[in-house]
């Protein structure tokens, strides 16, 4: 292995990471701003994401398998 193809290596992992951090990030903000939209408008402490039996309800969508 060359110096260059370590060097660009990292390099990419450091763009990824930081990527996906800012994405994560984003999303993490998404769900605070929705539960605290639902706790004010609808006096409702519900959770963004909801794991149940046979279902996931993402915000007000659910989707079942």
């Amino acid at each position: 292995m060359k110096i260059r193809d370590v060097k660009i290596f990292f390099r990419s992992a450091y763009i990824t990471a930081t990527v996906v951090c800012c994405a994560v990030i984003l999303y993490l903000g998404v769900c605070k701003s929705y539960e605290a939209m639902r706790q004010v408008c609808f006096s409702d402490s519900r959770s963004a994401v909801i794991l149940g039996e046979g279902y996931i309800k993402f915000f007000d969508f659910e989707v079942y398998f």
